[in-house]
């Protein structure tokens, strides 16, 4: 299980939800079979570095580069942040909001993205997963 941490950058961890506290205590009672993990940002989507993050969702949503990924901090969650920049009326917010939300199409932006810069870096948890995944299958 992989879950957002649902926290800006500065807030405190003491309020990570009970739910997902508890989701974690019961995956860590059995290692073998079960993991849970949150991601190190908001969003898992706060979890790519800004400039990626922001190209690919303005290519997903049909925003030409108006968007400042140093201004994309995860205190909000990013489809919040990007929209903030760009000062448009509610119909059209709406419009876009739609569009960045489409999380897989994203995704898939992202890593093509990444491959293509060559960046190999990834969340911390990534290690985490890959190994569980290798000790399940018994690689």
């Amino acid at each position: 299980v992989l879950m957002d941490l649902d926290l800006g950058p500065k807030d405190d961890r003491a309020l990570i939800l009970d739910r997902k506290t508890h989701i974690i205590e019961a995956a860590t009672k059995d290692k073998t079979h079960r993991l849970a993990k949150l991601t190190d940002g908001r969003t898992i989507e706060n979890d790519v570095p800004p400039d990626v993050l922001v190209s690919c969702a303005c290519s997903l949503a049909g925003i030409d580069g108006k968007i400042d990924p140093k201004r994309i901090t995860g205190k909000q969650v990013y489809q919040s942040e990007i929209l903030k920049q760009l000062k448009v009326g509610k119909d059209i917010e709406k419009s876009l909001r739609r569009k960045l939300d489409k999380k897989v199409e994203l995704a898939r932006l992202v890593v093509e993205k990444l491959k293509e810069d060559g960046n190999t870096s990834v969340p911390s948890y990534i290690a985490d997963i890959v190994e569980f995944i290798k000790r399940s299958r018994n690689i």
